[in-house]
């Protein structure tokens, strides 16, 4: 198993629709099997949603998609997700990169906020 830090970052969330931010630059999905994501929110906005995901690739630049792992926290705390089998979507891909899952509850509120910090575990095969 290979610990990632996630560093510290502010989140924004501008609509209901459900948009990755990126927390690390993109790394080999080779050997990437299995992720965990393991996480602090400090605070955030109510409204805001916030998930653990990762991205896949197979050329810097051009992102095919985003996966989301977990439930959605909404609340300040710390929260530890269930090592997951990936390698249905990283298997065929070159690149991954992890991050955040993040959207508003509803249109109406205004840009919403979160502080949040963390790190991913990773296993391959």
């Amino acid at each position: 198993m290979r610990n990632i830090p996630l560093a510290w970052t502010t989140l924004v969330a501008i609509g209901t629709t459900h948009r990755f931010c990126p927390a690390t630059g993109w790394l080999g999905a080779s050997d990437v099997r299995q992720l965990q994501g393991r996480f602090e929110i400090e605070w955030i906005e109510s409204g805001m949603n916030v998930v653990f995901g990762y991205e896949v690739a197979n050329a810097e630049g051009t992102p095919i998609a985003f996966y989301e792992l977990g439930t959605a926290q909404t609340a300040a705390g710390f929260f530890v997700g269930t090592l997951t089998d990936v390698s249905s979507n990283t298997g065929s891909k070159l690149l991954v990169r992890l991050g955040w899952a993040v959207w508003k509850s509803d249109g109406q509120s205004p840009h919403l906020f979160a502080r949040v910090g963390g790190a991913a575990v990773h296993g391959g095969c």
